[in-house]
């Protein structure tokens, strides 16, 4: 595999891991993925594609997925 690809391949897995992490901390608070939409301002397609890496995330989503998940942004970041 060249660097390119392995590149491509870590931000993706990347990606991935950050929806698990949302997913995750969705889920431990019970919301459902259509309440964290209208919290953000989104809708359910929106939180459904991010949870599964089909989407990357600006900063500015990020900051108000962390506040109405009550987590700082580091809190669902692994990496």
């Amino acid at each position: 595999m060249n660097k390119k690809a392995e590149e491509k391949e870590l931000t993706q897995a990347r990606i991935e891991g950050l929806g698990e992490a949302i997913r995750d901390a969705r889920a431990a608070q019970g919301l459902s993925q259509t309440k964290l939409g209208l919290m953000i301002g989104s809708g359910q397609s929106y939180v459904y594609r991010l949870e599964n890496g089909r989407l990357a995330v600006g900063i500015d989503r990020l900051i108000l997925i962390a506040d109405a998940l009550g987590l700082k942004v580091s809190d669902l970041i692994d990496f």
